[in-house]
């Protein structure tokens, strides 16, 4: 079908902006909701924590030498229990993007949805701006809850800590890089890292994480070693010979393996307060510069519940 002229669009776009572009608490959270959920990370965790004025724990309990044998005609507790909790705390993330009207004309002869008989112009320029800038907010915040180191945040991996950070117990190394002739090995030795309960109990849910590089040289490993592919039929991703699936993480680091289960990461949401926004700003009301910005800011915190039932392969 045939598009409108730029031109036409363009006055079409360029006049449709009015405060109602601009959505603060509440009224952003379907925005900002997106922006931190519409992401791999975001699907497979077991645990997403909307709401959250300032923290929000998960608890986790653990218990050792609870059962006695022999007679008993007594109460006589014994064992021990142990409750503690991590504390999923939003970290405030925000971007500011401006473009001049002018580059317009580029973004509109890409769009695929903007014909006389399909989306109004004005819309398929929204809607497209928005797509794009909401993905780049969404893989930067895929790169931080994965390897965000924690701090004070005042930079860029600064504030939340990324799940390869917290694994700290369960870590195997490699002096080589991956290549077909070992990262088979590297996935078992990570699994093996694992405590029987946790392979046992989880089996559905244990997943090894890589980047697509790394899924390629795994897929040339078993083409090589003549194995048979095992599919999970939900998703056709490829399976490993422990019955685990894999999920590719596009973000991840060449090298790098997790393998952790997705109950055990638990993802959390800043309640729609003050901060949180996505606005749509036209500076010819402003400045006067013809140009239009998008903001977005929220709040996001990703916490791995049980460190020690997680694991990761990299190399040194």
């Amino acid at each position: 079908m045939k598009k409108e002229s730029f031109e036409k669009a363009y006055q079409a776009f360029a006049s449709t902006f009015t405060s109602t572009q601009s959505y603060f608490g509440t009224d952003a959270a379907q925005y900002v909701l997106a922006a931190f959920t519409n992401n791999k990370l975001a699907d497979l965790a077991g645990t997403i924590v909307q709401d959250i004025n300032d923290k929000a724990p998960i608890a986790k309990m653990s218990v050792s030498n609870l059962v006695q044998f022999g007679d008993n005609c007594t109460w006589s507790p014994s064992g021990t229990v142990a409750t503690s909790d991590v504390k999923l705390v939003p970290c405030k993330i925000w971007a500011d993007y401006e473009m001049c009207y002018d580059d317009l004309r580029g973004v509109y002869n890409g769009l695929q949805n903007a014909s006389e008989q399909g989306i109004e112009p004005a819309q398929a320029f929204m809607s497209a701006l928005q797509e794009v800038f909401l993905s780049e907010f969404n893989k930067n915040i895929m790169q931080r809850a994965l390897y965000a180191t924690g701090g004070t945040g005042t930079t860029v991996n600064d504030c939340v800590t990324g799940i390869w950070e917290q694994i700290i117990t369960n870590k195997v190394t490699g002096s080589s890089a991956l290549t077909s002739s070992n990262i088979i090995a590297a996935v078992e030795a990570t699994i093996q890292k694992l405590d029987n309960d946790v392979l046992e109990n989880a089996m559905d849910n244990v997943i090894v994480l890589m980047n697509q590089k790394m899924l390629r040289i795994y897929q040339s490993a078993l083409a090589a070693s003549g194995a048979a592919w095992g599919f999970n039929p939900a998703t056709e991703k490829p399976r490993t010979y422990d019955g685990f699936r894999i999920e590719t993480i596009s973000k991840m680091a060449d090298n790098h393996i997790i393998v952790i289960s997705t109950d055990n990461i638990a993802l959390g949401v800043g309640s729609m307060g003050e901060f949180e926004q996505f606005q749509i700003i036209d500076f010819r009301r402003t400045t006067g510069d013809r140009k239009f910005g998008l903001s977005i800011a929220g709040r996001f915190d990703i916490k791995v519940i049980h460190e020690a039932q997680a694991a990761k392969w990299y190399k040194v």
